[in-house]
C-alpha cells in the first residue's frame, strides 16, 4: 500500500493516499478528530440565574460607521426572565 503523506489542504490531516486515491485516516488523526468535537461540543454546566424586568436605555445616537444598523436612543420595558 502506498503512504504517501498528504499535507495540502485546509488542515493537516495525518493519513495517507492509497493507490486507489481514497484518503486514509491513521488511528492518530482518528483519535484526535474525535477529542477535537468533545472538547468544541461540550455544554457550559452554569446555573439559571433570574433576571429583574425594569426599563432601560437601548439604541445609540451616534453609532460608529460599522454599526450603521442601531436605532436611536429608545426606552425598553421588559418582563422578569
Amino acid at each position: 500500500m502506498d503512504k504517501t503523506p498528504v499535507t495540502r489542504g485546509f488542515l493537516f490531516l495525518g493519513g495517507w493516499v492509497d493507490s486507489k486515491m481514497k484518503f486514509q485516516f491513521t488511528l492518530n488523526s482518528i483519535i484526535f478528530f474525535f477529542l477535537l468535537g468533545e472538547a468544541i461540543c461540550q455544554t457550559y454546566p452554569g446555573i439559571m440565574i433570574n433576571i429583574s424586568g425594569g426599563t432601560f436605555t437601548m439604541g445609540n445616537n451616534n453609532p460608529p460607521f460599522m454599526f450603521d444598523d442601531q436605532d436611536p436612543e429608545h426606552l425598553v420595558t421588559i418582563d422578569d426572565f
